[in-house]
């Protein structure tokens, strides 16, 4: 009688490290991982960049140079970030998502440390400037993943993504006052520098997503068959052509100049806001407080309004059309009185806004295009954004030198919020007019082939 041999075989899962998770895996199970990658991603490196105003009082005294001298520290990496982003939105296909960002890690964390031995200003601006290049690597890479994983919960996940800068700019400043107090500034970067390393471990859990069908086209990504129906073209080329092409799409271009001035509007607000409560006669303690009651508002609104976006309960414009209402309402009466309270109301109107207004600005550019752009329409996205990170506190300090005052500052600013308004109310009608439904609600799917159109593009992961 012959003996049966039984032996154990581990089953292969999707979420098997040599076998990627199959597209059913999305709004589930790695991609919350993938979600708290992408989060960790927006708390280590721009809400770090944002919470150097701490060093820059360090920077100022020990290099004895003056205020607008040392401010370039903090503009030059979101400046340098931009160009930047447009030409890893080309590599990102080649080099892969993962890859990308754990190089934008590395290089984010080095920055950091290299700036920490500086003995010369002009070495903390080329530490900047590399600080900004691996924000162009992380941010539209995360930003990406999200589309990817996340379909029926995505204004939720985006929320949580953004959420991360938010954990930043509360928990750096006093690490940062703490590690100088014990270390000195070199030091207290030296350590920064070191916990940004941990962008390369967050960067290990973008893992891509497998398409699910079986087909002999399964290997074809959405891309490439656009590629041939075009006729022909290399996928390299495609995927540049996409990159430029994603600007011919009138809406698209639309929302680009909106997120510049929304950009622009929210950047004038904050980053002037403890000096607007000093010249109302308030302690710089009560100043700094002002940014921590926006910061704990904004991410109440952040964490909360994608579940109500996701359910249907509201579209995704008819939420951003009031977002950025009550954002142009906080600063045009932010001059309106001198009193405490009410620049606390100001403030936690305004947190309340911006938590919604700015994750909904993603999901509203990538319901603008298909997925084959999503890689090119988050690298300008974050291109603009970063653009506009960088020059807004410069326009609202000009503003404030030739007036003297504050009240045009905020009533600049202001005119920025309601000029949003307008573009989003015209992106609406435009997007409206192509498809025939709202942004906010589902668009109908594309005629072609819907085994095609059904896949999941790999292209850039």
């Amino acid at each position: 009688m012959t003996r049966r041999r039984w032996s154990y075989r581990r089953p292969q899962r999707a979420s098997d490290a040599v076998h990627p998770p199959e597209a059913g895996a999305a709004d589930g199970g790695w991609a919350w991982m993938v979600c708290l990658g992408a989060s960790l991603g927006h708390m280590l490196n721009p809400g770090y960049l944002s919470s150097q105003g701490v060093l820059y009082i360090e920077w100022k005294e020990h290099f004895d140079t003056s205020a607008t001298t040392s401010s370039w520290i903090l503009t030059l990496p979101w400046l340098a970030s931009s160009p930047f982003c447009l030409i890893m939105g080309i590599l990102a296909p080649r080099l892969g998502i993962r890859r990308l960002t754990m190089i934008g890690g590395t290089l984010a964390g080095l920055s950091t440390i290299l700036g920490s031995f500086a003995t010369e200003m002009w070495q903390l601006y080329l530490c900047g400037i590399s600080s900004g290049i691996a924000m162009s690597m992380i941010l539209p890479s995360g930003n990406i993943m999200i589309t990817k994983y996340f379909k029926k919960r995505y204004a939720l996940a985006n929320g949580l993504n953004l959420l991360g800068v938010n954990v930043g700019q509360m928990v750096f400043p006093p690490l940062i006052r703490l590690l100088i107090a014990n270390y000195g500034w070199k030091g207290a970067m030296f350590i920064l520098g070191a916990i940004q390393m941990n962008l390369v471990v967050a960067s290990a859990l973008f893992r891509p997503l497998k398409a699910k069908h079986t087909s002999d086209l399964r290997r074809q990504t959405s891309l490439e068959m656009e590629d041939i129906r075009s006729g022909g073209g290399t996928r390299s080329e495609g995927q540049n052509f996409l990159f430029l092409k994603v600007l011919t799409r009138v809406p698209f271009t639309l929302s680009l100049a909106l997120l510049f001035l929304y950009s622009m509007a929210w950047t004038i607000y904050l980053s002037h806001l403890p000096s607007r409560a000093k010249e109302a006669g308030w302690s710089e303690d009560q100043g700094a407080m002002l940014l921590t009651i926006f910061a704990i508002i904004a991410i109440l609104t952040r964490t909360t309004h994608g579940w109500f976006v996701d359910r249907g309960y509201i579209g995704s414009f008819q939420l951003e059309f009031g977002a950025l209402s009550g954002a142009a309402l906080a600063s045009f009466l932010n001059p309106v009185s001198d009193s405490y309270g009410y620049l606390v109301g100001c403030s936690v109107l305004l947190g309340a806004s911006l938590g919604v207004a700015s994750p909904l600005m993603i999901v509203i550019i990538k319901r603008l295009v298909s997925d084959a752009d999503i890689p090119a329409s988050m690298s300008w996205f974050v291109a603009v954004f970063s653009f506009a990170q960088g020059t807004g506190s410069v326009v609202a300090g000009n503003i404030y030198d030739l007036t003297g005052s504050y009240v045009a500052t905020y009533l600049t600013g202001g005119g920025f919020f309601a000029a949003s308004l307008s573009l989003l109310v015209l992106v609406f009608i435009l997007k409206r007019r192509q498809t025939g439904v709202p942004i906010g609600r589902k668009d109908p799917a594309p005629p072609g082939d819907p085994e095609v159109q059904g896949q999941i593009t790999q292209s850039c992961i």
